[in-house]
């Protein structure tokens, strides 16, 4: 597995504790039931719950077999001094224009955001290094108002000294939505943590808006190219499952994705000989990696080149926005801004619905 899908898995979330009690509710769906789901401001996200109390924030999200509920205080609000420990939360906080809020970044190299590594550049002392060899020391001396990070059980340690010496931390683990705009209405907490609810309102409502336009534009296309994912690594194929992130949107976009009948939310490994006799003749090959051209695709895996969609260049990598660090935006402004995927789609699977249409985070694979 290349560097930047090992970070795709290091950065997809965030952690932010104001006070935490562990709730004895085993489903955000319980609580909504018990909370009277109408004051969850979340419509979509199906992870968490965030309700507006007389004093506080309450924000509950689901942590293994249990959850965990966090008071947010709203005389604490807006927070101007926050750690994060994933590029996803660069994407949601710059998407509110607030980058100036965060004091400190971990694996920066692993953050695509110029702005934000203008604001590195000015004042190194933002890159508090890697989050492997995390410096508690220097995390305490930043006297942030709250880290924003992942929940991981190998992060565990780390947190609860850092909660121990005092560090307010809150979880929000968007990478769990199983669509695209459940990921992108985590947009909604940042809305809080910064006082910009109401900005934070107005974007997610355009996001929807423009996502449920594009999907019944391709929806209503007669013709559904086939569709596959992702590339050998080893000798295993991960492809996406039926109900997995990645197949919500190309069947969004009015594709035939040809594991659509599979119901597993995560991958399905597979080996080269299961994939080609399902994908031998697919129209389209998405999701290829990080790589940059079909030669880089054909010398990852010597057979890679037998696939039909191979043959006619018609290969997609989500690498169109990736610096010489190969830090991506699609981990940022991507996990934000599900209409700009969806739109990128819908035009490479039926690019008549926007015969105008610049791909922004998908890349064409030319030789």
């Amino acid at each position: 597995m290349n560097k930047t899908f090992i970070f795709l898995f290091i950065n997809i979330s965030l952690f932010l504790l104001i006070s935490c009690e562990k709730d004895s509710s085993s489903s955000i769906k319980e609580i909504n039931a018990h909370e009277k789901e109408s004051l969850n401001i979340f419509k979509n996200a199906s992870s968490v719950a965030l309700f507006e109390e007389d004093s506080i924030w309450n924000y509950q999200i689901k942590l293994d077999k249990s959850t965990k509920s966090i008071k947010i205080p709203k005389s604490k609000l807006p927070l101007k001094n926050m750690a994060i420990l994933s590029a996803s939360s660069v994407g949601y906080l710059e998407a509110l224009n607030d980058l100036d809020a965060i004091k400190g970044v971990f694996d920066a190299q692993w953050i695509y955001s110029p702005a934000l590594h203008e604001r590195i550049k000015d004042n190194p002392n933002l890159d508090q290094g890697n989050l492997s060899a995390i410096n508690l020391e220097k995390v305490i001396a930043l006297n942030p108002d709250v880290v924003i990070g992942f929940s991981d059980p190998n992060m565990s340690k780390t947190y609860q000294r850092l909660e121990e010496a005092g560090i307010l931390m809150i979880y929000a683990d968007e990478y769990n939505e199983k669509t695209p705009l459940g990921k992108a209405e985590f947009i909604k907490l940042y809305g809080v943590l910064t006082g910009k609810l109401d900005e934070a309102n107005e974007l997610y409502q355009e996001i929807e808006t423009n996502y449920h336009s594009y999907k019944d534009l391709a929806l209503k296309q007669e013709v559904k190219p086939t569709a596959f994912a992702e590339i050998m690594r080893g000798d295993i194929w991960y492809m996406p499952g039926g109900e997995s992130f990645a197949a919500q949107y190309f069947k969004d976009a009015g594709a035939d994705y040809l594991w659509s009948d599979d119901d597993s939310q995560g991958s399905v490994k597979l080996n080269f000989e299961q994939v080609y006799e399902k994908a031998a003749e697919a129209d389209f090959w998405m999701n290829a990696s990080d790589l940059s051209s079909l030669n880089e695709i054909q010398k990852s895996y010597i057979n890679h080149d037998w696939f039909k969609a191979y043959k006619t260049a018609k290969v997609y990598s989500l690498s169109n926005r990736m610096n010489t660090a190969g830090a991506n935006d699609y981990f940022e402004a991507g996990s934000v801004r599900a209409d700009w995927v969806l739109k990128d789609l819908v035009y490479i699977f039926h690019p008549e619905v926007f015969p105008n249409h610049e791909l922004f985070f998908y890349h064409k694979l030319g030789k």
